[in-house]
């Protein structure tokens, strides 16, 4: 199974930074599985909001909104998800590709 989503690309960004291999700006997708989610999720978790602020690929405006948001993806995580594939594309997009075949421009 796969999860896929589009929060801001933070989660990727992050993912990311830690391979050393930052997403350039035209990256549309970055798959990575469930274990590399967990890690940065432990380490963000043990986190002040001083020391997540430095973080490479974290944006300012989600500095308060990462934690929740890790927690919901991580439940999510919980049934079985191998995975996880971050896009850049909004959900309405992903549904357009579904019912027309075409992917966005």
């Amino acid at each position: 199974d796969v999860l896929g989503f589009s929060f801001g690309g933070t989660v990727a960004q992050m993912i990311a930074h830690e391979r050393n291999r930052p997403l350039p700006p035209e990256a549309t997708t970055l798959t990575f599985d469930p274990t590399e989610f967990d890690m940065l999720k432990d380490r963000l978790l043990t986190m002040t909001r001083a020391e997540r602020v430095v973080q490479p690929g974290m944006p300012a405006h989600r500095v308060d909104t990462i934690i929740p948001a890790l927690m919901l993806v991580e439940r999510v995580l919980l049934h079985g998800i191998r995975r996880v594939q971050w896009s850049s594309y909004a959900l309405k997009e992903g549904a357009a590709v579904r019912l027309f075949g075409n992917a966005p421009n």
